[in-house]
C-alpha cells in the first residue's frame, strides 16, 4: 500500500512538471499515467475506487498522443459559429486532461478513506480523513472553476488574462499540496495485518491438543 501510494505521487509529479531539452520532454506525461495505472492495478483489491482511477488513467493515457499530435500539427475546429482558434483547442485538450487527473485524484481519495476504516488504521484515521476532506475541498473550489474558465482565456481582456495566469500558478501549488497528501498517507496508513509466527504457533498447539 505504501509503495503504491508513493508511486502514484511520483506519477503525478511527472505529469505536473515539464522539463524539455531541445523540444524533448524528459518528464513525459504518459510515463506518469503509466505509474498511476500500474499502482492502481496493484491496489484494485483494496477498493473499487482504485479500479475506477486506473481506467480513468487509461483514458488520460490515450489522450496524451492526441495532445502531442495537436502540438505538431495544430488544426482548427470548425463550429457553427465559425472557426475555433488552435489556442482554444489547446486549452480544451489540456483542460480535459487536467480534469481527468482531478477525477482520478478523487477516486484515490475515496480509496484512501475506505482503507482508513480498517481496524489497523484506527489511530491515524482522524488525522488522515481530515486531511483528505480539507485538501479535496480546496482542490474542488480552486481547480474546477479554473478548468472551466481556461478555454475562454484566449479572448479575455489583458487584465483578466493576467488574473487567469496567477490563478493557474495557485492551482499548480495546490497540486503540490495534493501530491504531498499521498506521501503523508503512505506514512500514516498501515499495511494489512498478517498473522505472526507466534499466532501460527499457538494455532498449531491448539490443533495438537
Amino acid at each position: 500500500m505504501r509503495r503504491e501510494l508513493r508511486q502514484i505521487a511520483w506519477g503525478y509529479i511527472l505529469i505536473l512538471f515539464d522539463f524539455k531539452v531541445m523540444g524533448f520532454d524528459l518528464l513525459p506525461d504518459w510515463l506518469g499515467c503509466l505509474l498511476i495505472i500500474f499502482a492502481c492495478l496493484k491496489l484494485s483489491a483494496c477498493s473499487r475506487f482504485f479500479v475506477l482511477t486506473g481506467w480513468l488513467g487509461v483514458a488520460n493515457l490515450v489522450l496524451q498522443p492526441v495532445i502531442y499530435l495537436y502540438l505538431v500539427f495544430p488544426p482548427s475546429l470548425i463550429t457553427n459559429e465559425g472557426i475555433l482558434p488552435p489556442l482554444t483547442l489547446s486549452y480544451l485538450l489540456n483542460g480535459l486532461s487536467s480534469l481527468l487527473m482531478l477525477v482520478m485524484f478523487y477516486g484515490i481519495c475515496r480509496g484512501l478513506l475506505e482503507w482508513a476504516e480498517r481496524p489497523e488504521n484506527r489511530k491515524s484515521r482522524p488525522l488522515l480523513t481530515a486531511s483528505i476532506h480539507n485538501r479535496w475541498k480546496l482542490a474542488f473550489v480552486m481547480i474546477v472553476p479554473y478548468l472551466f474558465a481556461l478555454p475562454f482565456g484566449y479572448n479575455l481582456p489583458e487584465d483578466f488574462a493576467l488574473f487567469l495566469i496567477v490563478w493557474g500558478v495557485i492551482n499548480w501549488l495546490i497540486w503540490l499540496i495534493l501530491i504531498h497528501l499521498l506521501f503523508k498517507a503512505s506514512k500514516l496508513l498501515a499495511e494489512p495485518l498478517e498473522p505472526s509466527d507466534s499466532d501460527g504457533a499457538l494455532q498449531r498447539i491448539d490443533l495438537t491438543v
